[in-house]
């Protein structure tokens, strides 16, 4: 049976990377998308352009903070370390919005990473300069 993917990364038009969550997320999934979100920040690195991170976690039916995700947290925690990000911003429900600004926190990231309740204010605010 073949894989099925539960994330979706991509530059759009405008230069931005995003990364798009849907269905129950596992352990493993997660780890990927971390890993693919780290490849296209390559990417955006080799064209000398600053990256822009969108995360859209609104598809996502539940969020499960069980401690069989503790890996998954510390892998999240080391991307935002690892990444170079200008400005990421993530819209989804509020248990994510509490963890990821859980984790802008620990890393430090707190005023280049944001969490939003929707699309539009998170893209406003990603291209606002550096207020």
């Amino acid at each position: 049976m073949a894989k099925v993917r539960k994330f979706k990364t991509f530059i759009n038009p405008e230069g931005i990377l995003e990364q798009h969550y849907f269905g129950l997320q596992t352990p493993e999934s997660i780890l990927g998308a971390l890993a693919e979100l780290e490849d296209y920040s390559k990417k955006i690195i080799d064209q000398a352009r600053p990256i822009l991170i969108l995360a859209d976690t609104s598809q996502l039916p539940k969020v499960d903070i069980s401690p069989r995700m503790l890996k998954v947290r510390v892998a999240g925690v080391k991307t935002m370390r690892q990444i170079n990000f200008k400005r990421a911003a993530v819209y989804g429900p509020l248990k994510v919005q509490i963890m990821v600004n859980t984790m802008a926190l620990i890393t430090g990231k707190q005023h280049r990473l944001r969490v939003f309740g929707d699309r539009v204010k998170a893209i406003r605010w990603l291209k606002q300069g550096d207020n």
